[in-house]
């Protein structure tokens, strides 16, 4: 492609009218998606708390059993 063709295609590219609402609707976009992201990861939290609060608890438990076989048998 020569160099003139280029520059024209570059100029009508240019010269496309972009209407004042889409940019009106591309923000409200871009918000409802960062609203909907952020829903998303505070989803996710709890089930972050139930798996560390179940592993907490598992470390506990082993560490009872392994105090319990300590224990002299009498």
């Amino acid at each position: 492609m020569n160099d003139k063709r280029l520059i024209e295609l570059k100029k009508q590219y240019e010269d496309i009218h972009i209407p004042s609402e889409l940019e009106g609707a591309i923000q409200k976009g871009i918000e409802r998606g960062r609203s909907e992201m952020s829903k998303e990861k505070k989803s996710i939290s709890p089930v972050w708390k139930a798996v560390v609060g179940f592993v907490a608890a598992l470390a506990v438990l082993s560490d009872q059993l392994t105090c319990l076989r300590r224990l002299p048998v009498n």
